[in-house]
């Protein structure tokens, strides 16, 4: 929409046209279109859609337990490599994946990680998250006089 405004959108259009395609920038961009959730769902800029604030806490809170169970610096290095995929050669890509997880495997993050996997106990960054519990939930079940 900033067409309609007379400016332009020079600070995020890289950004657009990296996730949605020159032509589909250029279609929005040019026409200052607007659309809704369902259709920047469609054009991939945004990853789900909640139907209300309850299942939003709901699947917030999934995506934390998700992501807390996830190695920190694992979490830094795929981040990277998946960054990196569209910027080098394939051959490199995989070249550096590979030293990428034969050092990760060997550190103390990656050595922690398939020692709890092995034991089946969590691994230590799990237990730094605490309790994944969202305040809208806290506040509506104490509301109700429930216990979190």
């Amino acid at each position: 929409p900033e067409v309609t405004l007379r400016l332009t959108p020079a600070q995020i259009a890289p950004f657009v046209v990296k996730r949605i395609g020159i032509t589909r920038t250029r279609h929005l961009a040019l026409t200052g279109a607007r659309f809704n959730a369902d259709r920047a769902l469609a054009y991939g800029l945004i990853h789900e859609l909640c139907a209300d604030e309850t299942e939003l806490s709901t699947r917030i809170t999934e995506i934390l337990s998700s992501i807390s169970r996830c190695a920190p610096q694992a979490r830094v290095a795929t981040k990277e490599l998946v960054l990196s995929v569209a910027e080098i050669e394939v051959s490199q890509y995989l070249d550096d994946a590979a030293l990428g997880f034969s050092t990760a495997i060997r550190d103390g993050e990656g050595m922690a990680g398939m020692m709890a996997f092995v034991t089946k106990q969590p691994a230590a960054w799990q237990s730094a998250w605490g309790e994944i519990k969202l305040k809208h939930t806290i506040e509506a079940s104490e509301q109700e006089g429930g216990d979190v």
